[in-house]
């Protein structure tokens, strides 16, 4: 009797299981001048993360990408997170946004960041850092886009087929 009952509880958690892993979506929603001199535009985004992370995503990091160097001089993040530009070791600087430390996994809804840049379509890798440090074997399970911010354009945040792309987009 007791193997049905824990038959029926394997084939229950199966069933009502999510995706094993969790992947941001960024949508850049504006790119607007703020300074003439020096030129500065301040690209704004938002995240989303879909899918299931059993450890999470202690934050996320912004800094330079494929391309033209980005030279990051602000950054804004919603409450209750924060953010700050370093220039150590880089001179172009690293914007790193940060959840407090409370935070409840996973992030809720959709959060929107920006950051201010010498670019109108700043090229940048995003790091969604896991902080999960106990990882045997020690791997890189970070999430990392590197794409251009541009305004309406899709990024890519996962692989994908042709299939699945027409199912999200008709």
């Amino acid at each position: 009797m007791r193997w049905i009952a824990g038959a029926v509880l394997a084939i229950s958690a199966l069933l009502t299981a999510g995706p094993s892993f969790a992947y941001p979506q960024i949508n850049t929603i504006s790119s607007v001048m703020v300074s003439a001199s020096p030129l500065l535009f301040k690209t704004t985004f938002t995240v989303q993360l879909v899918g299931y992370e059993p450890s999470g995503y202690d934050g996320f990091r912004v800094s330079t990408g494929t391309g033209p160097t980005v030279t990051l001089s602000a950054c804004e993040a919603p409450a209750p997170w924060s953010c700050h530009i370093a220039t150590s070791p880089l001179p172009t600087g690293r914007a790193y946004f940060i959840p407090p430390f409370d935070y409840q996994w996973p992030w809720p809804g959709v959060a929107t960041f920006s950051i201010t840049s010498d670019q109108a379509a700043p090229c940048v890798e995003i790091r969604f850092q896991n902080g999960l440090l106990s990882k045997t074997p020690r791997t890189n399970t970070d999430f990392v886009i590197v794409d251009c911010l541009v305004v309406d354009a899709p990024l890519a945040s996962q692989s994908s087929t042709w299939g699945a792309l027409k199912v999200v987009y008709r």
